[in-house]
């Protein structure tokens, strides 16, 4: 039966299976130029089962694409991916960088920062001997990631502003783990007295942190949500709300905003970038977490540094051996006396 309207055939010459021909099996007919059938081939059950499959699959492709669509229209297309890229900024970009003193790094993403906050001993964690779960902070992470969208299902005009949290909530928690990443070294090489050991301990902990390409992808990701929750609620002038609400609120987005900013300048190692001496020949190119490069006649050397006040301390493999540098006003890196070396400047 072909398309409802049944054929008679002969088995000579038309049947090419070498089974037996019985009702309800689906077969593949072929047909000559005058109309007349020249072959008949059973379908193998391997191949029905792949057509059935790839007719399932499709069909719940269509009917998620058509779940999901509302989904898409309301919250917005580029809302969602924002929020994927933040969420894998999160889980799965590292964050944080700790330069250890013995040797080598320690990474963590954010979501892991969340759990070094909520860790009782973080010099046991930092060392892989401790596993801690975010905690009360893996909630709130959540609640912030759900922020931005919180006008879908509140309508108050003031709704918007929840798109601010995502930021505020990195920037909270990237401050507090640096703080407590520092004062845990701090404890641990130079006592819990305020003295002159412990101020060193601790800008040498500091500059041995630094922020890696995870916290700037998800604060950018961040940032995206900002900027609209602000657009959006500026444009809340036009439909009614008081001025002098709007007003505060731009006021209190201005000063969140130059906090962050002021932040991430507090964050940013000034000493960082490639300085030179007057000939070219000797260059030292200072790194993030505490690992610059000594060159000298072309011949490069690996160090690690650390910063005590106006003291750069340079500690480097093979002859070039350690060296403490002073930090000029003009940025400059100035040997110390007796160095055969001159100045160093940085270059842009």
């Amino acid at each position: 039966m072909i398309e409802g309207q049944q054929y008679r055939f002969w088995l000579d010459g038309l049947w090419r299976s070498p089974l037996a021909p019985q009702p309800g099996f689906t077969v593949d007919v072929e047909w000559d130029q005058n109309g007349q059938m020249s072959a008949i081939t059973v379908v193998p059950e391997s191949q029905l089962n792949k057509e059935r499959a790839e007719a399932a699959f499709s069909k719940a492709k269509e009917k998620g694409g058509a779940m999901l669509a509302p989904v898409v229209a309301t919250a917005g297309k580029i809302n969602l991916i924002a929020a994927a890229l933040l969420i894998f900024g999160w889980y799965f970009l590292t964050s944080i960088s700790i330069q250890m003193p013995i040797g080598g790094s320690v990474k963590f993403t954010f979501w892991q920062v969340l759990g070094l906050l909520n860790a009782g001993n973080i010099l046991e964690m930092m060392q892989g001997g401790l596993r801690q779960g975010a905690g009360v902070y893996g909630l709130f992470a959540l609640i912030v990631l759900v922020a931005p969208f919180l006008h879908l299902v509140w309508k108050d005009k003031r709704a918007v502003l929840a798109g601010i949290a995502p930021i505020l909530f990195m920037a909270l928690m990237l401050t507090m783990a640096r703080h407590n990443i520092a004062s845990a070294f701090t404890i641990n090489l130079g006592g819990g007295g305020e003295n002159e050991l412990t101020r060193q301990a601790r800008s040498e902990a500091l500059s041995a942190i630094s922020f890696g390409i995870g916290a700037y992808w998800s604060f950018l990701a961040s940032l995206y949500f900002a900027a609209m929750a602000v657009k959006q609620f500026m444009q809340t002038r036009a439909t009614g709300l008081p001025r002098t609400m709007a007003a505060q609120a731009s006021l209190m987005i201005a000063i969140c905003a130059a906090l962050i900013l002021t932040g991430c300048f507090a964050f940013a190692n000034p000493i960082q970038g490639v300085y030179y001496d007057q000939s070219g020949a000797i260059s030292l190119d200072v790194k993030s977490g505490g690992n610059a490069t000594f060159t000298f006649a072309g011949e490069p050397s690996p160090c690690t540094y650390t910063i005590s006040g106006e003291k750069l301390t340079l500690h480097c493999k093979g002859s070039a051996g350690s060296m403490e540098m002073t930090v000029r006003q003009d940025g400059s890196l100035a040997p110390p006396p007796g160095a055969l070396i001159s100045p160093l400047q940085k270059r842009k």
